[in-house]
């Protein structure tokens, strides 16, 4: 370990961002203690009165969780549809833990307020970017800095692992709404369940599709929590 508090570990596994020659300095005091640790105590849906206080590391366990499922459920259907490419299901646990880790920064906003402005969620996404990076600079040094945040910046894009990412983070809310709303009986969550239609109908999209049967429980859930009209639950459709 140097002076400064980084241990040198060296990159033999070539799933390790190619640096195969390369080596990472990793803070392990800062990784166990400093900014990542404030993911505990982060608490989500901060605007609501809820029964049970998520943390955003406590959501980020369920999304990469929700994603293991989901992503062998869609590699158990290579086989049978040779139009399915199969899912890299290390690059998507591997998305799905660091998709909010910036947020031991930034706290987290409300998905209503953060995606109700195009030009305030720009700015949003543009501090994230500034924070994930001051994150990184205490965590590592070395060129797989670089690395780690690509893999945050690209967590959802559009290859399979990313829609399915976007789909285990909807899942999540949904399973803290179906605790909330239906098994606890909290009715004051109401804010955080205005635009969960608009939400749902997003994975109607055709990028989507190979989720479909999927969504459609998903759609059925939300039809019982009295969020979605059973009329669109029967068409496939949400406010998309």
């Amino acid at each position: 370990m140097c002076s400064s508090g980084f241990r040198v570990v060296h990159l033999t596994d070539p799933a390790c961002f190619n640096l195969h020659a390369q080596t990472m300095q990793l803070n392990i005091k800062e990784m166990i203690g400093g900014s990542p640790a404030r993911l505990r105590w982060v608490y989500r849906y901060s605007t609501s009165r809820v029964r049970h206080p998520e943390s955003v590391a406590e959501h980020s366990f369920f999304v990469a969780f929700y994603a293991l499922m989901v992503g062998r459920w869609v590699n158990n259907k290579v086989d049978r549809d040779p139009q399915q490419m199969p899912v890299n299901i290390g690059l998507l646990l591997s998305r799905a833990v660091i998709h909010d880790v910036e947020e031991c920064a930034t706290g987290d906003f409300p998905r209503n307020f953060k995606h109700g402005d195009p030009e305030l969620h720009k700015l949003l996404e543009n501090a994230a970017k500034k924070e994930m990076k001051g994150i990184l600079d205490r965590l590592i040094e070395g060129p797989d800095q670089l690395g780690f945040y690509a893999l945050w910046l690209n967590a959802k894009d559009p290859s399979s692992e990313g829609r399915i990412l976007e789909f285990c983070d909807f899942l999540a809310v949904l399973g803290f709404l179906l605790q909330e709303g239906m098994g606890e009986g909290n009715g004051t969550i109401g804010v955080h369940v205005e635009g969960m239609s608009v939400y749902y109908g997003k994975f109607q999209r055709t990028e989507y599709q190979f989720l479909q049967p999927l969504v459609e429980e998903c759609g059925t859930i939300l039809e019982q929590l009295g969020i979605l009209d059973s009329a669109l639950v029967k068409q496939g459709k949400g406010d998309s």
